[in-house]
């Protein structure tokens, strides 16, 4: 075998590392591609995933705030509601003006913007005035656990988060009046299918209506606000008209 020229011989052995360099850049080239690939894969699923946790957060407290907004507005009608009837209770009838009402008028245009405002001329009188009440409601936000030494769960203790809540109110009186001076209804027969229909009655309308809203110093635009309405009527039914007549006798 005949020896090769110690040039030739090192243009091989020249080649061959030239080879393997390349073979070697080319792998490592694949390899992080690939490393660059899974990373962007798994920082789009931490984005993907913390933007639907959020996204969750957010409808949470927005159906907890709504939910809480409504029972503070509900809480609003029950108690002006009771002050109503607690009034026919005790054989009398509400007086006063409605919000808003002009002079030529009781009942006012059934606008809460008048509890609002910071004019109080416009917050009518008496018992149809506008009212204002406050509310605290605690939404639990998670549970505390006391342990001792052993890790024995010791006691357990809820943590919530006080939230006000207020709730404006005011009545207005829809009643018919033959001589409004003097409050004197008008009388009207009582539709079939009613309790004591055909009777004639004296009929007393009044509606209810309050407004909530949380006050919870952020997010002012983003507040849950809820009215609700409540109608009802009072009739006073003269005695005479159930009493009967025989031959000029009545019994």
């Amino acid at each position: 075998m005949s020896k090769l020229d110690p040039s030739v011989r090192l243009l091989h052995l020249m080649l061959r590392a030239q080879h393997y360099a390349r073979k070697e850049s080319s792998d490592t080239g694949y390899a992080m591609m690939l490393v660059s690939i899974v990373t962007i894969l798994i920082f789009s699923l931490l984005a993907a995933y913390l933007t639907i946790t959020n996204i969750s957060k957010s409808a949470t407290n927005a159906h907890v705030e709504v939910n809480s907004t409504f029972y503070a507005a509900e809480s609003g009608l029950n108690q002006r509601s009771d002050v109503v009837r607690q009034k026919f209770v005790n054989y009398a009838t509400p007086n006063g003006v409605s919000p808003g009402a002009t002079s030529t008028s009781i009942a006012g245009p059934n606008n809460m913007a008048f509890c609002l405002d910071s004019d109080p001329a416009n917050d009518g009188s008496g018992d149809f005035a506008c009212q204002k009440i406050e509310l605290n409601y605690k939404h639990a936000i998670g549970t505390n656990v006391s342990r001792d030494a052993d890790g024995k769960s010791l006691s357990a203790s809820n943590f919530a988060n006080n939230v006000k809540y207020t709730a404006y109110s005011f009545v207005s009186d829809r009643t018919i009046y033959i001589d409004p001076v003097r409050r004197i209804p008008q009388v009207q027969t009582i539709p079939a299918g009613q309790l004591y229909a055909g009777l004639n009655a004296q009929e007393y309308r009044y509606t209810i209506f309050s407004m909530a809203t949380s006050r919870q110093p952020q997010d002012l635009d983003a507040r849950a606000m809820i009215v609700l309405e409540m109608s009802f009527r009072s009739r006073n039914i003269p005695l005479f008209q159930f009493a009967a007549f025989y031959n000029g006798i009545w019994r």
